[in-house]
């Protein structure tokens, strides 16, 4: 094996741990932009903290491209550039195809701590849900360049936890708000 085969193998291992790599690039930058974000934005730094890690977390899961970042570093445009596919079956695939396997209550998952930081930082549950169904779709088109496997039964999973997620947000935000407001309430009557 020449040297030069050697560093294509070291490469290729190295960037297939691209989404480990963009995730722990997610979580140094949130412990850097913390304290300034949640201060711009009068939220916990834990909060600023935690919502920029969701956000890598998905970013890591869904645009690390194919099974080889050198292949497509190589052939960039070489994936399935059908939209068509990624909607194949129709929308009745993409609703029954959502518990077919272990991937769609996955991508369930991969959204709602995205969904219940956002909603707790922001007190908008619907914009919350619109904004990251629109950032699924988003990944959804991206994956078709990237040659990744795109699907609209991704989308609606993906959009499921992003609901999931608002509501049990919103859920604790009002929670969060009586009990600040019980702790209140017994204080200003002395």
């Amino acid at each position: 094996m020449g040297l030069s085969t050697y560093l294509e193998f070291l490469l290729d291992d190295v960037i297939r741990e691209a989404g480990s790599l963009v995730f722990l690039a997610g979580l140094v930058v949130a412990t850097v932009v913390a304290r300034p974000l949640g201060r711009r934005f009068a939220a916990s730094p834990w909060l600023a903290a935690s919502t920029v890690a969701a956000l890598a977390a998905i970013v890591a899961v869904t645009l690390v491209p194919g099974t080889s970042v050198w292949e497509f570093l190589r052939h960039p445009l070489g994936g399935d550039l059908e939209p068509r596919a990624c909607v194949a079956g129709g929308v009745t695939a993409a609703f029954t195809g959502l518990w077919s396997d272990f991937g769609g209550p996955l991508n369930v998952v991969l959204f709602v701590p995205a969904g219940v930081l956002l909603t707790l930082w922001s007190r908008r549950p619907v914009r919350v849900a619109v904004v990251l169904s629109v950032l699924s779709l988003t990944i959804e088109a991206v994956q078709v360049v990237i040659g990744r496997h795109c699907a609209a039964v991704d989308l609606v999973a993906n959009s499921l936890g992003a609901v999931l997620g608002a509501a049990a947000g919103a859920v604790a935000a009002v929670a969060a708000a009586r009990r600040r407001a019980s702790v209140v309430a017994p204080d200003a009557r002395h």
